[in-house]
């Protein structure tokens, strides 16, 4: 009779398989190093975007003289790139990738002009795949061999998150990848094939939480982008910047954003999220930026818990579904530099507490249903503030404007009506988010998908 402790649990039989299987795989291949269960099982489709990388790498012709971090950055490259429909990018863009005789760091898209900002020491630390033409897919899982990466960006493809379809390929004469090209979906002689969606679950895998340096990521400006909020959001706990803006997102905040509690930049404006601002906003304590404009079915009120987020500089709610009223304690956010309200549904009068931010240069509540009068104690420092304001609901004392002798524009008054020369938008550029950010978190890459 078999002693039964001996014969090997389901899992532990699958551990050892996969242990094994890594080993013929890394044995076979001339590599120095192992695949993870996830890398092994994409390897037995041979026409995966990991088996295209891994028979590109094993032509190295210096594969046994490079080292393990080499060799596992060649291969999550490689595998990015054939996941992302490289072989189709614009030739400008795709001009050295994939080049034996060129060094990875200088590979197109990802060093112009200096390599010094997206590699250290050979090694990536910057991955910026935006801007290109027939980019679409999803983030391989491999994407964690960059052990040094710190910002991964992904802004204004054009075709990230558009319709594509699953592999189609004329055996022997056209690349096993081709199926991918957008292009080719009108040619019905390329056969049968089941439309596929990118969504933003699909640029984030869990894989990335692996990343120990990994600080900032922006997926921003693709219009094409939909889905919601992913729950693998909260693997990303080191993040410190992510910026979504200007994608075409649904759905509600995602409770697991909130757990991300080193975020100083959050961006999510210009989507079509619903729900409200939930008061577990003030989990993120470090947080200076917070975005949310330009998404006009969020709602509900602004809550009263935001006014625990005491670093914040720079609060955004504008073209929102927001309402109700200003809650006092945004007075506590003392070191506010811009405060933007306009194009919503906000009510009442503005809130005394308000004058308690002494470093607020920019207060904008244009095209509102606020009304009421400027607290006459926000004029302090008025030489260097500019409020929009709807001047038929809301009056602004004397005392807030300069002198008439001293009066050369608009902007020698505090208070500016809305409908004037200079619309409230055109004063907060992106180059004056920027700047505010740049000088607060020294020493944080930032580049935004505007």
């Amino acid at each position: 009779m078999l002693n039964s402790a001996r014969v090997p649990k389901k899992a532990a039989l699958a551990t050892l398989i996969v242990a094994v299987a890594s080993g013929i795989a890394q044995e076979s291949s001339g590599l120095s190093f192992g695949f993870p269960d996830y890398t092994l099982a994409a390897l037995h489709d041979a026409s995966s975007p990991q088996s295209q990388a891994l028979n590109w790498l094993k032509l190295h012709p210096n594969l046994s003289s490079l080292d393990i971090q080499r060799q596992k950055q060649l291969f999550a490259l490689a595998s990015i790139y054939f996941s992302f429909n490289g072989d189709w990018w614009p030739p400008a863009e795709r001009n050295n990738w994939m080049d034996y005789e060129v060094h990875e760091c200088d590979w197109p898209h990802s060093t112009p002009p200096n390599s010094s900002i997206h590699c250290n020491n050979g090694l990536f630390v910057d991955l910026d795949l935006s801007n290109i033409p027939n980019l679409h897919g999803a983030t391989p899982k491999e994407v964690c061999f960059l052990e040094n990466l710190e910002s991964l960006s992904l802004d204004r493809n054009p075709d990230l998150g558009r319709k594509a379809r699953t592999d189609t390929k004329l055996e022997g004469l056209l690349p096993t990848h081709l199926g991918e090209f957008t292009k080719l979906n009108r040619n019905p002689d390329l056969g049968r094939k089941e439309r596929i969606n990118t969504t933003l679950e699909d640029l984030l895998p869990t894989q990335l939480g692996e990343l120990t340096k990994l600080s900032y990521i922006s997926i921003s400006g693709n219009t094409n982008l939909r889905g919601t909020l992913p729950s693998s959001i909260h693997y990303l706990t080191r993040l410190d910047s992510i910026w979504l803006d200007g994608n075409a997102l649904t759905g509600s905040l995602a409770p697991q954003l909130f757990g991300l509690k080193n975020l100083r930049g959050l961006s999510l404006g210009y989507n079509n999220l619903t729900g409200t601002v939930p008061p577990a906003i003030s989990n993120l304590q470090r947080l200076m930026s917070l975005s949310l404009q330009g998404s006009a079915v969020l709602s509900g009120s602004i809550p009263s818990q935001i006014g625990r987020l005491t670093d914040l500089i720079w609060l955004d709610l504008s073209g929102t579904g927001i309402s109700s009223t200003i809650p006092s304690e945004l007075g506590l956010l003392t070191a506010l530099d811009v405060l933007k309200l306009d194009s919503t549904l906000l009510s009442g009068e503005i809130p005394k507490s308000l004058a308690l931010i002494e470093s607020l240069t920019k207060f904008d509540i244009g095209k509102t249903s606020l009304n009421g009068t400027i607290p006459l104690e926000m004029c302090k420092h008025h030489s260097r503030r500019i409020f929009f304001i709807d001047c038929d609901e809301v009056n602004c004392p004397r005392e807030c404007d300069l002198s008439e002798e001293h009066m050369s524009s608009i902007y020698d008054r505090i208070c500016s009506c809305v409908d004037e020369e200079v619309s409230s938008t055109s004063s907060f550029t992106t180059a004056s988010f920027l700047s505010v950010l740049l000088m607060a978190m020294t020493g944080t890459y930032l580049g935004l998908g505007l």
